[in-house]
Protein backbone atom coordinates (compact mmCIF):
# COMPACT_ATOMS: atom_id res chain seq x y z
CA UNK A 1 0.00 0.00 0.00
CA UNK A 2 2.63 2.43 0.65
CA UNK A 3 4.65 1.68 -2.40
CA UNK A 4 1.02 2.20 -4.19
CA UNK A 5 0.85 5.60 -2.17
CA UNK A 6 4.23 6.36 -2.95
CA UNK A 7 3.96 6.03 -6.63
CA UNK A 8 1.09 7.57 -7.63
CA UNK A 9 2.33 11.10 -5.01
CA UNK A 10 5.51 11.25 -7.57
CA UNK A 11 3.25 11.13 -10.88
CA UNK A 12 1.32 13.71 -9.55
CA UNK A 13 4.05 15.89 -8.57
CA UNK A 14 5.14 15.26 -12.37
CA UNK A 15 2.15 16.97 -13.79
CA UNK A 16 3.30 20.30 -13.80
CA UNK A 17 6.31 19.51 -15.82
CA UNK A 18 4.50 17.59 -18.87
CA UNK A 19 1.97 18.45 -21.74
CA UNK A 20 -1.31 16.98 -21.21
CA UNK A 21 -0.58 14.05 -23.74
CA UNK A 22 2.33 13.29 -22.25
CA UNK A 23 0.56 13.30 -18.57
CA UNK A 24 -1.97 10.75 -19.53
CA UNK A 25 0.51 8.44 -20.79
CA UNK A 26 2.44 8.72 -17.86
CA UNK A 27 -0.66 8.03 -15.92
CA UNK A 28 -1.90 5.22 -17.44
CA UNK A 29 1.74 3.42 -16.91
CA UNK A 30 2.20 4.37 -14.10
CA UNK A 31 -1.22 3.02 -12.97
CA UNK A 32 -0.55 -0.41 -14.63
CA UNK A 33 3.22 -0.29 -13.28
CA UNK A 34 1.26 -0.03 -9.80
CA UNK A 35 -1.63 -2.34 -10.36
CA UNK A 36 0.95 -4.86 -11.60
CA UNK A 37 2.64 -4.72 -8.35
CA UNK A 38 0.15 -5.40 -5.76
CA UNK A 39 -0.75 -8.24 -7.56
CA UNK A 40 2.63 -9.68 -7.78
CA UNK A 41 2.78 -8.91 -4.36
CA UNK A 42 -0.44 -10.81 -3.46
CA UNK A 43 0.72 -13.74 -5.74
CA UNK A 44 4.27 -13.81 -3.26
CA UNK A 45 2.36 -14.32 -0.27
CA UNK A 46 -0.13 -16.87 -1.29
CA UNK A 47 2.95 -18.48 -2.89
CA UNK A 48 4.73 -18.24 0.65
CA UNK A 49 1.82 -19.95 2.68
CA UNK A 50 1.19 -22.41 0.31
CA UNK A 51 5.02 -23.33 -0.56
CA UNK A 52 5.70 -23.07 3.54
CA UNK A 53 7.93 -26.31 4.73
CA UNK A 54 6.44 -28.91 6.79
CA UNK A 55 8.44 -29.65 9.87
CA UNK A 56 7.12 -33.18 10.22
CA UNK A 57 8.70 -36.20 8.62
CA UNK A 58 7.81 -39.49 8.47
CA UNK A 59 11.66 -40.89 7.07
CA UNK A 60 12.74 -39.58 10.52
CA UNK A 61 10.58 -40.99 12.37
CA UNK A 62 11.24 -44.79 10.86
CA UNK A 63 14.97 -43.40 11.34
CA UNK A 64 14.47 -43.48 14.88
CA UNK A 65 12.43 -46.52 15.05
CA UNK A 66 15.62 -48.50 13.44
CA UNK A 67 18.49 -47.05 16.37
CA UNK A 68 15.53 -47.41 19.25
CA UNK A 69 15.68 -51.48 18.17
CA UNK A 70 19.54 -51.70 18.30
CA UNK A 71 19.29 -49.88 21.45
CA UNK A 72 17.20 -51.62 23.12
CA UNK A 73 18.76 -54.65 21.93
CA UNK A 74 21.95 -53.24 23.76
CA UNK A 75 20.53 -52.49 26.92
CA UNK A 76 19.08 -56.45 27.22
CA UNK A 77 22.33 -57.33 26.46
CA UNK A 78 23.55 -55.82 29.89
CA UNK A 79 21.20 -58.02 31.89
CA UNK A 80 24.24 -60.21 31.32
CA UNK A 81 26.68 -58.44 33.56
CA UNK A 82 25.38 -60.27 36.95
CA UNK A 83 27.98 -62.58 35.96
CA UNK A 84 30.06 -59.52 37.84
CA UNK A 85 28.14 -60.20 41.42
CA UNK A 86 29.82 -63.92 42.16
CA UNK A 87 32.86 -63.03 40.26
CA UNK A 88 36.28 -61.59 42.14
CA UNK A 89 37.90 -58.87 39.69
CA UNK A 90 41.52 -59.77 39.37
CA UNK A 91 42.51 -57.81 36.12
CA UNK A 92 41.62 -54.52 35.02
CA UNK A 93 42.86 -52.31 31.83
CA UNK A 94 44.65 -49.72 32.72
CA UNK A 95 43.02 -46.52 33.75
CA UNK A 96 39.99 -48.48 34.62
CA UNK A 97 37.90 -48.81 37.78
CA UNK A 98 35.51 -51.36 38.63
CA UNK A 99 33.25 -52.34 42.27
CA UNK A 100 30.39 -53.24 43.73
CA UNK A 101 27.99 -52.45 46.48
CA UNK A 102 24.93 -51.36 46.59
CA UNK A 103 22.09 -48.95 44.64
CA UNK A 104 22.10 -45.00 46.54
CA UNK A 105 19.34 -42.91 44.01
CA UNK A 106 21.67 -42.41 41.08
CA UNK A 107 24.82 -43.71 42.70
CA UNK A 108 26.64 -47.13 43.62
CA UNK A 109 27.76 -46.82 47.27
CA UNK A 110 30.80 -49.20 46.88
CA UNK A 111 30.24 -52.39 49.40
CA UNK A 112 33.25 -53.71 51.70
CA UNK A 113 32.63 -57.77 50.59
CA UNK A 114 32.55 -57.01 46.66
CA UNK A 115 31.18 -60.67 46.51
CA UNK A 116 28.17 -60.21 49.12
CA UNK A 117 24.86 -61.47 47.78
CA UNK A 118 23.10 -58.46 48.36
CA UNK A 119 25.28 -56.76 46.41
CA UNK A 120 22.63 -55.36 43.37
CA UNK A 121 24.71 -52.29 41.52
CA UNK A 122 27.73 -51.87 39.66
CA UNK A 123 30.29 -49.27 38.63
CA UNK A 124 32.66 -49.11 35.76
CA UNK A 125 34.81 -46.05 35.16
CA UNK A 126 37.60 -44.55 32.91
CA UNK A 127 39.70 -41.80 33.53
CA UNK A 128 42.43 -40.29 31.21
CA UNK A 129 43.83 -36.69 31.41
CA UNK A 130 43.07 -34.07 29.17
CA UNK A 131 44.97 -34.48 25.59
CA UNK A 132 46.54 -37.51 26.72
CA UNK A 133 45.74 -38.47 22.73
CA UNK A 134 48.13 -36.45 21.60
CA UNK A 135 51.04 -36.62 24.05
CA UNK A 136 49.74 -34.13 26.70
CA UNK A 137 49.87 -36.07 29.47
CA UNK A 138 52.28 -34.70 31.55
CA UNK A 139 51.30 -31.41 31.22
CA UNK A 140 48.71 -31.89 33.99
CA UNK A 141 46.27 -29.54 32.28
CA UNK A 142 43.28 -31.36 33.34
CA UNK A 143 41.67 -34.96 34.14
CA UNK A 144 38.49 -36.36 32.43
CA UNK A 145 36.61 -39.50 33.46
CA UNK A 146 33.34 -41.10 32.14
CA UNK A 147 31.59 -44.27 34.04
CA UNK A 148 28.54 -45.90 33.68
CA UNK A 149 26.07 -47.82 36.53
CA UNK A 150 24.48 -50.71 36.44
CA UNK A 151 21.66 -51.06 39.02
CA UNK A 152 19.59 -54.29 39.10
CA UNK A 153 16.37 -56.03 40.53
CA UNK A 154 18.24 -57.42 43.57
CA UNK A 155 21.12 -59.04 44.69
CA UNK A 156 23.12 -62.44 43.24
CA UNK A 157 21.11 -65.60 43.54
CA UNK A 158 23.63 -68.60 43.25
CA UNK A 159 26.75 -69.22 45.30
CA UNK A 160 28.77 -71.56 42.40
CA UNK A 161 29.70 -70.39 39.40
CA UNK A 162 29.40 -66.79 37.63
CA UNK A 163 29.25 -67.55 34.58
CA UNK A 164 25.98 -69.30 35.85
CA UNK A 165 24.62 -66.44 37.36
CA UNK A 166 20.85 -65.48 35.91
CA UNK A 167 20.41 -62.32 33.75
CA UNK A 168 18.52 -59.71 35.39
CA UNK A 169 16.24 -56.95 34.72
CA UNK A 170 18.21 -53.58 35.05
CA UNK A 171 16.45 -51.04 36.78
CA UNK A 172 18.65 -48.19 36.07
CA UNK A 173 21.32 -47.14 34.10
CA UNK A 174 23.40 -44.00 34.90
CA UNK A 175 26.14 -42.63 32.10
CA UNK A 176 28.49 -39.53 33.72
CA UNK A 177 30.69 -37.63 32.38
CA UNK A 178 33.77 -34.98 34.66
CA UNK A 179 36.19 -32.73 32.62
CA UNK A 180 38.19 -30.69 34.61
CA UNK A 181 40.21 -28.31 32.83
CA UNK A 182 42.97 -27.07 34.88
CA UNK A 183 43.95 -24.48 32.92
CA UNK A 184 40.96 -23.15 32.30
CA UNK A 185 39.82 -23.69 36.00
CA UNK A 186 36.50 -25.00 34.44
CA UNK A 187 34.60 -28.25 35.42
CA UNK A 188 31.92 -29.58 32.61
CA UNK A 189 29.46 -32.24 33.88
CA UNK A 190 27.43 -34.21 31.97
CA UNK A 191 24.88 -37.41 33.20
CA UNK A 192 22.33 -39.01 31.12
CA UNK A 193 19.88 -41.42 33.96
CA UNK A 194 17.45 -44.22 31.70
CA UNK A 195 15.08 -44.85 34.21
CA UNK A 196 13.74 -47.60 32.59
CA UNK A 197 16.09 -49.60 29.86
CA UNK A 198 13.52 -52.52 29.27
CA UNK A 199 10.87 -50.56 27.82
CA UNK A 200 10.60 -49.85 24.22
CA UNK A 201 10.24 -47.05 22.84
CA UNK A 202 6.75 -46.45 21.42
CA UNK A 203 4.59 -43.55 19.98
CA UNK A 204 6.99 -41.19 19.14
CA UNK A 205 6.78 -38.35 17.20
CA UNK A 206 8.36 -35.09 15.50
CA UNK A 207 8.23 -32.85 18.22
CA UNK A 208 7.92 -35.40 20.97
CA UNK A 209 10.23 -38.51 21.97
CA UNK A 210 8.61 -41.75 22.98
CA UNK A 211 7.64 -43.54 26.32
CA UNK A 212 10.97 -44.86 26.66
CA UNK A 213 12.53 -41.44 25.87
CA UNK A 214 10.50 -39.85 28.35
CA UNK A 215 12.18 -42.51 31.05
CA UNK A 216 15.83 -40.80 30.10
CA UNK A 217 16.92 -37.45 31.90
CA UNK A 218 19.89 -35.73 30.49
CA UNK A 219 22.05 -33.31 32.65
CA UNK A 220 24.26 -30.80 30.62
CA UNK A 221 26.45 -27.61 32.96
CA UNK A 222 28.20 -25.44 30.38
CA UNK A 223 31.09 -25.36 33.38
CA UNK A 224 31.89 -22.90 36.24
CA UNK A 225 34.69 -20.51 36.54
CA UNK A 226 35.54 -22.80 39.99
CA UNK A 227 35.93 -26.41 40.37
CA UNK A 228 32.59 -27.59 42.01
CA UNK A 229 31.53 -30.95 42.79
CA UNK A 230 28.50 -32.34 40.30
CA UNK A 231 25.95 -32.34 43.12
CA UNK A 232 26.54 -28.32 43.47
CA UNK A 233 25.46 -28.06 39.67
CA UNK A 234 21.62 -29.45 40.61
CA UNK A 235 18.99 -27.29 38.42
CA UNK A 236 16.27 -27.72 36.00
CA UNK A 237 16.49 -25.92 32.24
CA UNK A 238 15.57 -23.04 32.14
CA UNK A 239 13.12 -22.00 28.93
CA UNK A 240 15.80 -19.12 28.14
CA UNK A 241 18.38 -21.61 28.20
CA UNK A 242 17.87 -25.21 26.56
CA UNK A 243 19.75 -27.65 27.03
CA UNK A 244 21.70 -26.47 30.01
CA UNK A 245 20.15 -27.80 33.44
CA UNK A 246 18.34 -31.45 33.64
CA UNK A 247 15.90 -31.98 31.00
CA UNK A 248 13.98 -34.77 29.44
CA UNK A 249 14.74 -36.46 26.50
CA UNK A 250 11.44 -36.58 25.43
CA UNK A 251 11.56 -32.72 24.57
CA UNK A 252 14.15 -33.12 22.17
CA UNK A 253 12.85 -32.50 18.82
CA UNK A 254 13.23 -34.87 16.13
CA UNK A 255 11.94 -32.93 13.02
CA UNK A 256 13.04 -32.74 9.30
CA UNK A 257 15.55 -29.81 9.71
CA UNK A 258 16.38 -30.67 13.24
CA UNK A 259 16.57 -34.20 13.83
CA UNK A 260 18.21 -34.03 17.43
CA UNK A 261 16.73 -36.90 18.81
CA UNK A 262 17.98 -39.49 15.74
CA UNK A 263 21.81 -37.82 15.67
CA UNK A 264 21.56 -38.31 19.61
CA UNK A 265 21.04 -41.61 18.98
CA UNK A 266 23.45 -42.29 16.20
CA UNK A 267 26.00 -40.52 17.30
CA UNK A 268 26.16 -40.89 21.36
CA UNK A 269 23.67 -43.28 22.76
CA UNK A 270 24.32 -46.28 20.58
CA UNK A 271 27.79 -46.04 20.29
CA UNK A 272 28.34 -45.67 24.01
CA UNK A 273 26.12 -48.84 24.93
CA UNK A 274 28.41 -50.44 22.20
CA UNK A 275 31.45 -49.74 24.25
CA UNK A 276 30.26 -50.48 27.88
CA UNK A 277 29.05 -53.91 26.47
CA UNK A 278 32.37 -54.68 24.94
CA UNK A 279 34.05 -53.24 28.15
CA UNK A 280 32.12 -54.98 30.79
CA UNK A 281 32.27 -58.77 28.64
CA UNK A 282 36.52 -58.27 27.82
CA UNK A 283 36.74 -57.80 31.48
CA UNK A 284 34.55 -60.41 32.82
CA UNK A 285 36.22 -63.04 30.17
CA UNK A 286 40.14 -61.80 31.30
CA UNK A 287 39.25 -62.41 34.82
CA UNK A 288 37.79 -65.77 34.36
CA UNK A 289 41.24 -66.63 32.55
CA UNK A 290 43.13 -65.03 35.50
CA UNK A 291 40.89 -67.69 37.38
CA UNK A 292 41.43 -70.45 35.49
CA UNK A 293 45.29 -69.85 34.93
CA UNK A 294 45.48 -70.59 38.82
CA UNK A 295 44.62 -73.96 37.87
CA UNK A 296 47.13 -74.17 35.28
CA UNK A 297 50.02 -72.81 38.22
CA UNK A 298 48.92 -74.69 40.62
CA UNK A 299 49.74 -77.70 38.13
CA UNK A 300 53.03 -76.62 37.29
CA UNK A 301 53.92 -76.20 41.24
CA UNK A 302 52.54 -79.65 41.78
CA UNK A 303 54.75 -81.33 39.42
CA UNK A 304 57.84 -80.04 40.13
CA UNK A 305 56.95 -82.43 43.21
CA UNK A 306 58.19 -85.10 41.16
CA UNK A 307 61.71 -83.83 40.52
CA UNK A 308 63.08 -84.97 44.32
Amino acid sequence: MKIQLFTVSLFLKLFERFEEKDIMRYLLGAIAVTLSMGLYAQANVKDAKTNEPSQSSKSVLETEAGYDAIISQLNKDLEKNTVFMRQKILVLPAKTILYKGKSDGDNCKQADDQTASDNDCIKLEVFDFQDSEIGKTSLGLGSRAKYMILQFEGGSTTTGDPFKEAPRKVKKSIFGIKNVDFVKTETIVSKMVDADPSLLNADASNDYGGSHDDKITVYYSMGSSELKFESEYAGAEKTTDKGDGVYSFKYVENTKTHPIRNEFKKSFIVKNLLYFRELFGNIADYNERAALAKYKRNKEFIKTSLKY
